[in-house]
């Protein structure tokens, strides 16, 4: 590499002021020194040294620092890690949580209707046995189910059947039709069909009361039945 000279040296030159001394600026040092030393002068490998040196020095301060960089970012990390693991065993927490309280409102909701539906079969039973007792036709033990208000029924924490009998008794003495009529033999030497019993009803009240029976249980079986029992009476 080539070497140029540097030469240091003042910004302004001495103004030595106009001929014969008169005029300008008078000399500031008046005594100079016999032996001045000469400027220092650098080469090009002497200022690629300086600044080599420079730049060492302000490495050295920060030669660490990549180090600190990498372990603050270790325990960054480890920390969102901990608070992930931590939210998550949350979540799973609560999310177990809620899978037994549903478990246990399915587990509810199905002993509930088991109870509800043993108790239907238990009312029904004691219905029909109580039905037969105050007796009501056998054929007419479907419609008397439907027709009596069972509002009032229930089962008690024995598995008793309570209120039945009076059910059944308002629904006799509402719907007496409902009632087995006792044969009644001919008279003798008497003219056979004599006329109805008292206690048959008429065309208009059978087939009202069948009406009945469809509005308040609209199965296909009852609508046949009405239909079928409008037909025979001829209506």
């Amino acid at each position: 590499m080539s070497k140029y000279l540097f030469r240091m040296s003042p910004l302004f030159s001495e103004d030595k002021g106009g001929e014969g001394g008169s005029g300008g600026n008078p000399d500031p040092n008046p005594n100079p020194d016999p032996n001045p030393e000469p400027p220092r002068t650098f080469t090009q490998e002497d200022l690629d040294q300086i600044v080599k040196d420079r730049l060492s020095r302000e490495q050295k301060k920060f030669a660490d620092y990549d180090d600190m960089k990498s372990q603050l970012e270790q325990l960054l990390a480890d920390k969102k890690a901990r608070e992930e693991a931590e939210l998550t065993e949350t979540e799973k927490q609560e999310a177990a949580a809620k899978e037994a309280l549903q478990r246990a409102e399915e587990a509810e909701r199905a002993r509930d209707q088991a109870v509800q539906s043993a108790n239907t079969r238990l009312i029904n039973a004691e219905f029909k046995a109580v039905a037969r007792d105050l007796n009501i036709r056998p054929d007419a033990l479907p419609d008397a189910l439907v027709l009596a208000d069972l509002s009032g029924v229930s089962v008690d924490s024995d598995g008793n059947v309570v209120g039945v009998e009076d059910a059944v008794k308002a629904l006799v003495a509402s719907k007496s039709w409902l009632l087995a009529q006792p044969k009644q033999a001919d008279p003798i030497g008497g003219p056979s069909g004599g006329p109805a019993p008292k206690g048959d009803k008429t065309k208009e009240q059978r087939l009202n009361e069948a009406a009945e029976i469809v509005r308040k249980n609209p199965t296909p079986q009852a609508l046949m039945q009405y239909t079928k029992l409008k037909r025979e009476l001829g209506m």
